[in-house]
């Protein structure tokens, strides 16, 4: 807030040289507001990188929990030796979703 009430004070001023609002102040500011957007970058791109990277690690777990269960109702199917009722593909994949 302050620094917007600073900028439009300079900004309506005529006479630059004498008033307080100098050309250093104001490339200081300029230099603080580039520094900012690249500090912001910085973060926000660590954000999400290890968001994305944590996403890919619970759908790789997700999967693979699946895939084990898949594979421990297809062999506890039965066998028609036992007379054990064997699981059809439709009847697992049902189970699984």
């Amino acid at each position: 807030k302050d620094l917007l009430n600073y900028l439009s004070h300079c900004s309506g001023q005529e006479d630059l040289e004498t008033s307080e609002c100098s050309l250093g102040k104001g490339m200081l500011f300029v230099v603080l507001i580039l520094i900012s957007a690249g500090c912001q970058t910085t973060v926000l791109h660590q954000y999400f990188h290890r968001c994305f990277r944590t996403g890919m690690r619970l759908n790789a777990a997700c999967i693979s929990l699946v895939y084990g269960k898949s594979l421990r109702i297809a062999s506890a199917g039965g066998t028609e030796e036992t007379g054990e009722e064997q699981r059809t593909t439709g009847e697992i994949v049902n189970l699984m979703a």
